[in-house]
Formats: structure tokens, C-alpha cells, sequence
């Protein structure tokens, strides 16, 4: 993947696509280790799977108004406040000493550094045009592949000298891409596409009112998929470790290498397959294999009795799974205005994050009292049940709810304007 030729806007995505890469080294780094560090505080794995889903909660509602709040003052200042967020939540789970301090820095992480990822989304739909937009989208995802990559290997290594340390290297990581966004990243949002309007309405704090407004008008289907999609992995991710160990006794190193082998295949995707695929056959179909691919790879992996097999739904799962998140969020990018684009990109994460509530508590519950394979089978069924859905709802390649691929509409047109989706 090459970066979309954008004068003048070059140095300022190469920037962001560091400082997400590092964002995702600190995040990454704790990954493997978490659900070994909540079981030595004594958490189950239906605790383990709250803890995930405090995080996910505090995100749903807080993500959508970062995203608005970044429509009126900027994006700089938001991501600032999304990487504090990052480095003080790492810090209070370097010192936890019980239980409850977990959850404490999931509640510091959910309300501050949801503000990061629906704010560097729009940071990219501010500085990439439509027929660039997805391989601006791919550029992030290629960022967090490698920080991914990076991150849990360290998180691995380091846990083999005590399990707190890796928590505090996250929060050192965080600190300095903090010093360096401060100094170098500039303001993306022109003045004359921020938004006027600036109160509790226009951010829309109920985040059910949010729900229905973003399940209506030409993007309800998307919000759809973030939501059921994410609820499947969710499923996986919060028992992924404690399956491993129980089904091969791999530990937090085997782990780490694990992540190093997904976050591989997804950068190697994000660089090499998702922009000029997407930009040949269109998100729609670049969502559909993704969705057939990765409910194929839980499939394998719920079914495997060897290494072999496993790793073979590792490879699929790895590969496919790079090709949902930025075709999804191509196209509510598309389907917005210059002036809602943190909205719209922070209500699309918001449904992410409603899936991730709910989807480690039903894994936590379901490894427990159905067996350790059974996440894996039920996130599989998600995940091909909206593929067969989107036979139907995605009649034809050129037909995008209303997002034309040749012809790209104006996003201020009137018609954009009195859709309900607009009012995210």
C-alpha cells in the first residue's frame, strides 16, 4: 500500500499512521498478559469477560460524543485527550493490587481514549478524498497491524521478568508519542467545515436516542454489521487466551507469538490486498469476504484438535479480517459531510463498542457452562449468518445504500442533509 498522493498532506499522514502505530504497541503490549494478570487477582472467566465489557460500555457512549466534540473544536486536541487516557489507564494497571482497580482503569481508559480512534478516522476523512478514502482507512489499519505485531511480542518478553512491567513500558510508550503528537501533528479540520452547534443536544449524550437515529436512513445496515461482527470476536478475544491454554497449555509467550502471527497476516493484508481490492470490487464485496473468511477461521479454530488446524484458521482469520473494519468505515465516511465526520465515525465505533459489550460477558458465560470450543462456534454463526444477510441487502456492487462508487454524491446535498442518518 502506497500512501494516497496528497499534496501537502503526506508528512501529516505519515505522522498519524506512527502515532496510531505506537498507541497500538502500548495497547498491544498488554494483551497477551491481561487475562493471566485478572486470573492472579482472582477473576473468572465471566469476570474477565466484564472486565472487557466496562471497557466496551464506557466507549459506546463516550465514543460518538468524542467524535462531535472533534466536529466543533478539532481533532488534535481530542486525540491529545485519548492518548492521556491510554497512558493513565496503563499506569493504574501497572499498580493494581486487587481486582477492583482493574475495572478502574478500564473506566479511566473507556471515557478518555475513546477518543482516539474515531477521531484518527476522521483525521483521515479530513485529509483523503472519496476514491482515496479506503486506502487512507487501510493505512490505519496497517498502523495498528504492525503496532499489533510490535506490542504483544514485547508484552510476551516482558512478562517473563515480572507481569507488571509490561503495563508500565504501555504507559512510558504512550507518554512519548503523546510529546511527539503535541509537538508535530498539525490540525486537520478547516474552520469552515467545523460544526457551529455546540451543546448537549447537538452531541446527543443519550446514547439510545443515538442508537435509534443511527438505525435508520441509508447507514442502519452498517451500524448492523459493526455491532454483530464485533459482539462475535469479542466472544473469541476474551476467552481466546484461556482456550489456548486449556486446549494446547499455551502460556502469555505463545500468546504473544500468536498475536505476532494475526497482526503479520493483517499488515501484510492492509499494505498489500485491501486498497486496490476494495477500490476494485468495491466495499460491499470486500465486506462479504471478509465476513465468509473469518467465520470460516473460528470455525477451524473452535474445531481444532491440533496445532495444525489451528494455525490453519489462524492464517484465514489473519488474512480476511483486515478487510471489514476499513470498507465498513469507507463507506459511513462516504455517506457523511465534511462537517459530521467525527460523528458519524464515532457513532459507527460506538456500535463496535455495543457488540464488545456484550460479547466477552456471553463468551465468559458461554466457555464456562457450554465448553471451551463453543465461542468460537457461536461467533462462526455470526459471522456467516450477515453474510447470508448481505446477499440480500447488497443486491449489487455498484449499489452502496445510496453511495454511488462512480459517481460520488455531494456530501451536502440536500438529500444527505434530511436522511435520519444524519443526525448521529
Amino acid at each position: 500500500m502506497k500512501l494516497p498522493h496528497l499534496p501537502g498532506q503526506r508528512k501529516n499522514l505519515v505522522i498519524l499512521f506512527f502515532t496510531i502505530m505506537v498507541v497500538n504497541i502500548g495497547f498491544g503490549i498488554i494483551l497477551p498478559i491481561l487475562p493471566y494478570y485478572a486470573q492472579n487477582l482472582g477473576a473468572s472467566a465471566s469476570m474477565l469477560g466484564l472486565l472487557s465489557a466496562s471497557y466496551a460500555t464506557l466507549q459506546f457512549i463516550f465514543a460518538p460524543i468524542w467524535g462531535r466534540i472533534s466536529d466543533r473544536i478539532g481533532r488534535r486536541p481530542v486525540l491529545l485527550v485519548g492518548l492521556s487516557g491510554f497512558a493513565i489507564s496503563f499506569l493504574v494497571f501497572g499498580f493494581a493490587s486487587r481486582l477492583w482497580m482493574l475495572f478502574l482503569a478500564r473506566v479511566i481508559s473507556g471515557i478518555l481514549s475513546s477518543a482516539t480512534l474515531p477521531t484518527a478516522l476522521a483525521y483521515i476523512a479530513d485529509t483523503t478524498p472519496p476514491e482515496n478514502r479506503a486506502r487512507g482507512m487501510g493505512l490505519m489499519g496497517a498502523a495498528s497491524g504492525l503496532g499489533m505485531i510490535l506490542g504483544p511480542a514485547v508484552g510476551g518478553f516482558l512478562s517473563a521478568i515480572h507481569i507488571q512491567i509490561p503495563f508500565f513500558a504501555s504507559a512510558g510508550i504512550t507518554i512519548l508519542i503523546f510529546a511527539f503528537a503535541l509537538i508535530y501533528l498539525p490540525e486537520s479540520l478547516l474552520k469552515t467545515h467545523r460544526t457551529a452547534e455546540y451543546s448537549a443536544s447537538s452531541i446527543q449524550i443519550n446514547p439510545f436516542q443515538r442508537l435509534m437515529s443511527g438505525l435508520q436512513g441509508k447507514m442502519a445496515f452498517f451500524m448492523i454489521i459493526a455491532t454483530l461482527t464485533s459482539l462475535g470476536m469479542a466472544q473469541v478475544e476474551a476467552i481466546g487466551a484461556l482456550y489456548a491454554k486449556a486446549r494446547f497449555g499455551a502460556g502469555p509467550m505463545q500468546m504473544g507469538l500468536l498475536f505476532i502471527l494475526v497482526g503479520g497476516l493483517g499488515v501484510f493484508s492492509q499494505f498489500v490486498i485491501v486498497g486496490p481490492l476494495i477500490k476494485k470490487i468495491g466495499e460491499q464485496r470486500s465486506i462479504q469476504i471478509s465476513l465468509l473468511g473469518v467465520g470460516t477461521s473460528f470455525l477451524l479454530c473452535g474445531l481444532a484438535e491440533t496445532y495444525l488446524l489451528g494455525i490453519l484458521g489462524v492464517l484465514i482469520l489473519g488474512t480476511t479480517i483486515a478487510l471489514l473494519r476499513p470498507a465498513l468505515n469507507t463507506l459511513v465516511s462516504r455517506s457523511a459531510g465534511p462537517s459530521r465526520q467525527g460523528a458519524a465515525l464515532g457513532t459507527v465505533s460506538s456500535f463496535y463498542s455495543l457488540g464488545m459489550m456484550f460479547g466477552p460477558v456471553t463468551g465468559g458465560l458461554i466457555f464456562d457452562w457450554l465448553g471451551i470450543s463453543s465461542p468460537f462456534f457461536f461467533s462462526a454463526i455470526i459471522h456467516l449468518a450477515v453474510f447470508a444477510a448481505s446477499w440480500f441487502l447488497f443486491p449489487h456492487p455498484a449499489r452502496n445504500f445510496g453511495i454511488h462508487r462512480t459517481h460520488h454524491s455531494n456530501p451536502a446535498s440536500p438529500t444527505n442533509q434530511t436522511d435520519p442518518a444524519d443526525k448521529i
